[in-house]
């Protein structure tokens, strides 16, 4: 089964990484793939520069800063996270992303304000996830992005998940050599300008 890549309407899910897309039973995502009680978060993070950021999971606390961030981020930024320019998350995107029965996102932030976005959201077939991340242009490059991802890959490989994958476009490149790092396999798909990557979970980098 081909997995759903990350697009978005200003509106609506379109076919995404994010959330099922419309057509999937919610109820199918629950029943592949059980919720755990313990959340993600909650701790800090130390990027190689020094810089701390708390972790935590992301709760309707967050609504607004999240918001913010996506002001914060350039269009492209946005456009590699979504496939679509999208000024601004969709209030049913972002309680899809909330739902620990549909996935794990945490957020990242300092000062006050979230920095970074990272979101592991369960596919229809049991044991798969997929990753996608949005940080803060002033963010990129300083690991941050790293460091959520192998924290969201960790989660999955403790909870007895068999792979994560991501839908990247084929300019991305920082997120393919992420990918690459975590011990993914990359591909092309029929559309040229979007890669698939898979990371099998007995793989570790």
């Amino acid at each position: 089964m081909p997995f759903m890549r990350l697009r978005a309407t200003d509106d609506e899910f379109a076919a995404g990484t994010s959330a099922p897309a419309d057509g999937i039973d919610p109820a199918v995502v629950r029943s592949a793939h059980p919720m755990v009680d313990t959340p993600v978060g909650d701790c800090a993070l130390r990027l190689a520069d020094g810089t701390e950021a708390d972790l935590h999971a992301l709760t309707p606390h967050f609504r607004q800063a999240v918001h913010n961030l996506h002001e914060r981020c350039s269009a492209a930024s946005r456009r590699f996270r979504y496939f679509s320019a999208m000024p601004s998350l969709p209030p049913r995107m972002f309680d899809r992303l909330c739902d620990r029965g549909r996935g794990i996102s945490v957020v990242a932030c300092h000062d006050g304000q979230v920095r970074a976005m990272a979101n592991l959201m369960y596919c229809a077939e049991p044991g798969a996830a997929e990753l996608a991340l949005l940080v803060e242009d002033a963010w990129q490059g300083r690991g941050l992005g790293a460091q959520l991802a192998r924290t969201l890959v960790d989660t999955a490989r403790e909870r007895a998940m068999a792979e994560v994958r991501a839908s990247i476009m084929a300019q991305n490149e920082r997120m393919r050599r992420l990918m690459i790092s975590l011990g993914a396999a990359l591909r092309y798909t029929g559309d040229p300008g979007v890669i698939e990557a898979r990371l099998p979970l007995t793989v570790r980098a």
